[in-house]
């Protein structure tokens, strides 16, 4: 990523970050309860979505869409992938673009809001069926974030 890009990111994510700070000093807390209720919303739709135009929705495929598709290593992702059994999966990512991001910022509530609160709810629009559990992240001063995702 050159400096230039770099750059339009930090910003547009301080930017962000402002507009929500202004709109909870103006309305309250519950404002930023709302957006992020919002934007939960809209991922799990998506991500139902793409589950109804897939073959599947299984984990497997669920695993290969974010981590394969989304979650690249070619993006500046490190993780490793381990298939537990057919019905679990464990995930141990190390290196996430999004966590350098809030790095350079310093606003790491933002991040795991903006960033990693998504996640249950791409895995819940995927298929209702799955169960997913992040018990460490790296927005929250952990090694690494640690995406579980299992099915009876």
């Amino acid at each position: 990523m050159s400096n230039t890009d770099i750059f339009r990111e930090t910003n547009h994510f301080l930017e962000k970050i402002y507009i929500y700070n202004e709109l909870a000093k103006k309305y309250g807390d519950k404002v930023i309860i709302d957006i992020m209720d919002a934007y939960h919303e809209k991922t799990r739709k998506d991500w139902h979505d793409l589950a109804q135009r897939s073959l599947n929705n299984d984990i497997d495929t669920l695993v290969k869409f974010i981590w394969n598709i989304y979650c690249t290593k070619s993006a500046g992702f490190d993780y490793e992938i381990d298939k537990i059994n057919k019905s679990t999966i464990q995930i141990h990512c190390r290196k996430c673009p999004a966590h350098d991001l809030v790095k350079r910022t310093g606003e790491f509530e933002w991040g795991y809001r903006i960033f990693c609160s998504v996640d249950p709810f791409m895995v819940k629009g995927f298929n209702p069926d799955i169960k997913f559990s992040m018990t460490k992240t790296l927005m929250q001063g952990d090694g690494y974030c640690n995406h579980r995702y299992s099915i009876e």
